[in-house]
């Protein structure tokens, strides 16, 4: 999956989340707003995988104004 600045995501649930509790921003949605390693010219590779995402929806009580960084294999996009 190939992730763009604009595209809506969702925090995909997954069984080796620490628990208890479970990871708590599980099925938030929000915009992606930066890729990491395209972001920089000859990026390092290990922040290919890093993506920064701006929540617009949780069922958590967090600060909705910072942005929360995430790695690609637990995103996925919202398509409608």
């Amino acid at each position: 999956m190939e992730l763009k600045p604009g595209e809506r995501v969702r925090v995909k649930n997954r069984p080796d989340w620490p628990s208890p509790p479970g990871f708590r921003l599980v099925n938030s949605e929000g915009i992606v707003v930066r890729i990491w390693e395209k972001d920089i010219p000859d990026g390092p590779k290990e922040f290919e995988e890093y993506i920064e995402i701006k929540l617009g929806k949780a069922d958590v009580d967090i600060n909705l104004a910072h942005t929360y960084t995430f790695r690609l294999e637990n995103l996925e996009k919202i398509t409608c």
